[in-house]
C-alpha cells in the first residue's frame, strides 16, 4: 500500500531490512502518531532540530528531511512545526503500511477489506480520526461482506 499512496515515491528510498532505515522510520512514525493523536497540543506538533536522537536518525538525512516536509513540516529557526491545519493521518498509514506488522512504532488503526456484497454504509468524519483530508485524487473503495 505505501507505494500506492502518494507518497510511495520518497518512501520507495527507504529499506525495512536496513535497520537505520527502519529505526528512522519508527521515530518518524512516533513522532507522527503523537502529532495525530493530540492534534490541539502544539509541543507533539513542534521538533527541535538539534535534538540528538532526531538529528541522528531523521534530519542528518535529505530522504527523511524530504519525508518530514513532505508531510506537512515547516522550518521555524532552530524547529521544524507541523501546523494545525495539516493533517499526517495519511503518511502516518503510508509509513505504517511499509514498516509492518512487526514495527516497533505506535499501533494505529490499518484499514480492513473484506470481500463480498457490500452490507452497509460506512460514514468517515474528522472525528474518526481515518481521514482528515484527503488529496482531491483520492479514492476509496470498500467492500463489505
Amino acid at each position: 500500500m505505501a507505494m500506492d499512496s502518494p507518497f510511495g515515491s520518497v518512501l520507495s528510498s527507504f529499506s525495512v531490512s536496513v535497520q537505520g532505515d527502519k529505526d528512522c522510520l519508527n521515530l518518524i512514525s512516533k513522532y507522527l502518531n503523537n502529532a495525530d493523536q493530540h492534534p490541539g497540543e502544539e509541543k507533539y506538533r513542534r521538533i527541535r532540530k538539534g535534538n540528538a536522537r532526531f538529528n541522528s536518525l531523521v534530519w542528518s538525512r535529505e530522504d527523511a528531511r524530504n519525508l518530514m516536509l513532505l508531510t506537512g513540516f515547516e522550518e521555524e529557526g532552530d524547529f521544524i512545526a507541523l501546523p494545525a491545519s495539516a493533517s499526517c493521518t495519511l503518511m502516518l498509514e503510508a509509513i505504517r503500511s511499509l514498516l509492518g506488522p512487526s514495527s516497533t512504532a505506535p499501533n494505529v488503526a490499518a484499514p480492513m477489506v473484506s470481500t463480498g456484497t457490500p452490507s452497509g454504509t460506512l460514514k468517515l468524519s474528522r472525528d474518526t480520526g481515518l481521514v482528515d483530508r484527503p488529496p482531491a485524487d483520492m479514492q476509496l473503495t470498500l467492500k463489505m461482506g
